[in-house]
Parts: C-alpha cells; structure tokens; sequence
C-alpha cells in the first residue's frame, strides 16, 4: 500500500479540486475524508471532469465520489492475495485501507504490479544463486 496518500476534504469542491495543483500528478483519483481523517470515499479526476463548469463551484467532491461503502477497503494486514481479484472487480481499480474508519492508505493495480515484477525478480534472483 502507499501510506498517508494526498487526500482530498470532503468539503472540497470540484471547482477547488480541478484548480488545485496538489492532484494535477501522476494520480488519477484521491481518497476523500472527513476532517478527523475519517474516509468517505474516492474522487477520480474523470468523475470531476464530467461536471459542467457551470456547476463546479457548486458541486462537492462528495456528489461524484466512490462512497466508501462501495470500494474495497482492507485493513493493513490484510493479505494481499484476497485483494487482487476485488481490485480487479472494481471499476477504480483502488482501494482504501482503513483501520476502523481512518484511512491509512490507497492500494493500486500499479502497486500490486510493482509487488509482483519485485516477487517475480527476486524469485529469479534466488533460483540463479541456488
């Protein structure tokens, strides 16, 4: 998992969001919390998009999120082998790794990729020194 990701408030709106240099990087969503850090969802920067201009300044992060209840959202210890076929499963491809209700990290295809060419490498590596 990438711990502590950029998040975005939940009183944000998308006219906020949009204009904000912190999420115009290689990240194409962002956690949503509460202010205690509570998650309540993710915000993709296609779903913010979307709205008419004319509307962002008026439309929460909140109306165009994933709510949390919707994505998978793992504790920290969870095994990553029962992660990959809901990540898959889902539309974002993501999911929000909570303890109780705290978001502590984001989980991505790209970090499962990066963990697998790692596990696949490093398998290698021990077969050739065998």
């Amino acid at each position: 998992m990438t711990p502590a990701p950029v998040t975005v408030p939940a009183v944000t709106t998308i006219g906020e969001f949009l204009a904000d240099s912190r999420y115009r990087y290689r990240h194409s969503a962002f956690p949503v919390v509460d202010g205690d850090n509570t998650a309540a969802g993710l915000v993709t920067l296609k779903g913010a998009d979307g709205v008419a201009e004319t509307e962002r300044s008026s439309t929460r992060v909140t109306d165009v999120m994933v709510p949390v209840g919707d994505l998978p959202t793992p504790r920290p210890d969870d095994p990553l082998a029962r992660l990959v076929p809901e990540l898959q499963a889902h539309r974002v491809h993501r999911a929000l790794v909570l303890e109780g209700d705290r978001l502590v990290g984001i989980v991505t295809s790209s970090d499962i990729s990066r963990v697998m060419s790692w596990l696949s490498s490093s398998s290698a590596w021990r077969k050739r020194t065998l």
